[in-house]
């Protein structure tokens, strides 16, 4: 089962990663260098609260369900729930407080309501690929995401060819991917919603996944900050020329995400046999590294092509995007271990 998910994970992520990469082109090109700044600065905020505003309860739903201390209905349910709420809360934060007209005031009251909805939707959406890791069915998880990228290729071409993308379309186009994600996963869970809270299984979710929270959250910070910054002291524009070398460096990161599903999955269920773990951990870190390395040295060779594909008006990408590059090899290998640790409660 190990392999397959693997195999799937691997096979779903490539074609993510030429999908976005297809995506990202035809973005960057149509709204220009100004607006594609103005969404990719909404969307740092949006996934920041995606993978971090339900402070490390999602992460933690793969090892509480593998206790089978609380009734699985009830363990489904509080999950479910929670995610709503902190969708919820952090749209009233972001929308209807004094940070909107500090940090946001460009932006007009429907990108909010996106903005809620897709945190909304990757929230429902990760909940349950958590019980299908839980499982060892991430196959079906990666199927799900991967029509949702599908699609929202599709409906950018025809954005395209009715000349209607905007900052505000291409947001609507991200909120639908996870919307099919969501839906599909929740249909083919075998479960079904109904609103109920256990208070206990959160506080011990949010104990579990405390651990790597914190650190987790300032890795993540550390490597979004010079975004920020660029933002703030420079502006726009040139926030959405670095922008495309992060987000093609970024692409990278998709390789190791094929392998760490499958491999807490296999972990949780090795977790009384330290060799066959440390065993698994050992070929896998290998089997991404080399990968990792292999499309890490034709980015840095192809680099220059940037500024014909994306435009000349990019052409500033190329060094930054070397760079990140070389970091991103560090920064895999990272995303590939920390199962191990999660699934040891270290």
């Amino acid at each position: 089962m190990y392999k397959k998910n693997v195999i799937s994970g691997l096979i779903t992520q490539i074609g993510k990663i030429i999908l976005k990469f297809f995506v990202s082109v035809i973005i960057a090109r149509t709204l220009g260098a100004d607006s594609y700044g103005e969404i990719t600065f909404f969307l740092l905020i949006m996934n920041l609260i995606c993978s971090y505003g339900h402070l490390g309860v999602i992460n933690s739903i793969s090892f509480s369900a593998k206790n089978d201390k609380y009734d699985s209905k009830q363990h489904y349910n509080t999950n479910i729930c929670f995610g709503f709420f902190c969708a919820t809360f952090w749209f009233l934060v972001i929308g209807f407080t004094p940070i909107r007209r500090i940090y946001f005031s460009e932006y007009k009251t429907i990108f909010f309501l996106c903005g809620f909805l897709y945190v909304l939707f990757f929230y429902i959406y990760s909940i349950h690929e958590s019980y299908f890791i839980c499982e060892e069915k991430v196959f079906l998880s990666n199927k799900f995401l991967f029509y949702g990228t599908i699609i929202a290729s599709v409906l950018i071409l025809l954005l395209l060819f009715c000349e209607y993308i905007t900052p505000l379309t291409y947001l609507l186009v991200l909120v639908g991917e996870y919307f099919v994600a969501a839906g599909m996963s929740y249909l083919n869970s075998g479960r079904r919603i109904s609103l109920s809270v256990t208070p206990i299984i959160l506080l011990d979710e949010f104990k579990y996944g405390n651990i790597i929270f914190w650190s987790s959250l300032f890795g993540y910070l550390m490597y979004r900050v010079d975004q920020f910054m660029i933002k703030d002291m420079i502006g726009n524009a040139e926030l959405g020329i670095y922008s495309v070398a992060v987000s093609i460096s970024e692409l990278i990161l998709l390789i190791p995400s094929c392998f760490t599903s499958a491999l807490t999955g296999k972990l949780l269920n090795e977790n009384n046999d330290e060799k066959k773990m440390h065993n698994t951990m050992a070929i896998t870190i290998k089997i991404c590294l080399y990968i990792c390395v292999f499309v890490v040295f034709i980015i840095w060779f192809a680099a220059p092509i940037i500024s014909v594909i994306y435009g000349y008006e990019y052409e500033d990408s190329i060094l930054p995007l070397r760079i990140l590059s070389l970091g991103i090899i560090g920064a895999s290998l990272a995303k590939t271990v920390y199962p191990y640790y999660f699934v040891k409660g270290k």
